[in-house]
Formats: structure tokens, sequence, C-alpha cells
């Protein structure tokens, strides 16, 4: 008899589906071993299903949550050695714009649903004119408009702390959900990573003061990164 064995399915619309995939296929192309293998694919007109390989080990998230103090601090270890190689191999000679004020602008109308306060909100007032988070918005996208990463990287697009896996038997770090893959300013990865640790909510004071040594560590490894690898405009962006 064949080894049983335990696979996600996941299925949805056709274009989604296809963009999971692709980034699957662009990972074990580009830095083999660190997505899940494609077991199988179906479509039918507008959906389409993929039956994906089971990674072993915990989620970032879970680990955080449940784990020690020295399961956290070993999990990050692997998880920076990993990004830092991810980076290293993957790094092209072009400079990249992520464009965070313009992704902000587009999900404007959404955050106000959700916030209504903000959108009449006064932040600061210089030279009689009231500054509201949509004119800052603006001010700071003319700012962006002149930094780019002096590099691209092939950078996971969604690095959320449920979208990592590791495995502590072979100390491996793995990636789901990669649909949204591709070359970009790895800062965007470095800030989803920080914003999905700190919107964690969970509100006990142990919790938090893991949460903030993770967001410390996390960014002391990227601005090293930064500097080592001679991008002088990391912290503004």
């Amino acid at each position: 008899k064949d080894s049983p064995f335990v696979a996600v399915f996941k299925d949805g619309q056709t274009s989604k589906v296809l963009e999971e995939q692709q980034g699957v296929k662009q990972w074990h192309k580009l830095y083999p071993g660190i997505a899940p293998q494609i077991l199988s694919h179906h479509t039918e007109g507008e959906t389409s299903a993929l039956m994906i390989e089971h990674l072993p080990g915990d989620t970032f998230e879970n680990i955080v949550i449940n784990g020690s103090d020295k399961a956290v601090h070993k999990t990050l270890k692997y998880l920076t050695r990993t990004l830092d190689s991810v980076w290293t191999t993957t790094k092209k000679k072009e400079k990249i714009n992520a464009h965070h004020c313009q992704q902000l602008k587009k999900r404007l109308m959404a955050v106000y649903g959700l916030h209504p306060e903000f959108e009449s909100l006064t932040l600061s007032q210089h030279q009689g004119q009231k500054n509201t988070l949509s004119v800052l918005l603006e001010q700071a996208q003319k700012i962006e408009n002149n930094l780019s990463a002096p590099f691209s990287v092939y950078i996971h697009g969604d690095l959320n702390i449920d979208n990592i896996i590791y495995d502590r038997t072979l100390r491996r770090v793995y990636f789901i959900d990669l649909h949204r893959s591709k070359y970009m300013d790895y800062v965007q990865d470095i800030a989803v990573f920080i914003v999905s640790n700190y919107r964690l909510p969970i509100h006990d004071d142990k919790t938090r003061q893991r949460i903030d040594y993770i967001s410390e560590y996390f960014f002391n490894f990227s601005c090293d990164y930064a500097k080592h690898h001679n991008d002088k405009t990391f912290q503004l962006r």
C-alpha cells in the first residue's frame, strides 16, 4: 500500500489559484525547498483547485502565542538566516519603488469605512493649513516617489506570521500562501512581518513583551542587512 499523506486543499477563482500556482513554481525555481509541492491542479470554468503538500512544523504565529521564549528565539534565528539567504540569492541590481503610499491610497476608503473618524481627523497644522490623513499621504507620496530600493529581491508578498512555518526537527523555514510573491523592495516583507506581530489580538503583558522583542530583533537584523548591502535609504523607506 502507498503511505498515507496529508495535503491542503485550496479552491477559488481561477485567477487567484493560478497566481498561487505560479508563485509556488517560481519559488521552486529561485529558492528550492522553501515552498510546498503542488500535488494536483484542476480547473473548471471560473473556479480552480489545488492540492498542496502539507508542510511539517508550526506557524510562527502559533510559536509566538504558545511556544517558549527559547522556541521563539530559535525560530527567529532560523527565519532571519533564511531571509538573508533568500534576499542575497535572488538579489537583482535594479532599482525598484514599492509605492507604499499608492497602495495605502487604494485602501483608504476601506480604512475610513472601519475608522470613519480618520477622515476628518486633523493630524497637524502648518501655516494655517490643516493636515488630514489624506493630505499627509499626498505629501508622503511625493517624497516616496524619489526613494527607491537600490536593488530588488524576490519577496513573499504577504509575510504574515501565519504564512511562515518552522520545522523544529529539520530546523527549516517554509513559506505558504505565495500568490503575491514577486520581485520587489524587501522593505515590504519586513513591514508586513512586524505589523502582523503587533496586531495580534492578545494583550497580556508577557505576550506583548515577546512581540516587542520579536519586532526589535527583526528590525535590527533588517538594518544590518541593509547596511551590509549598502542600502542607504532603507530607514527612510
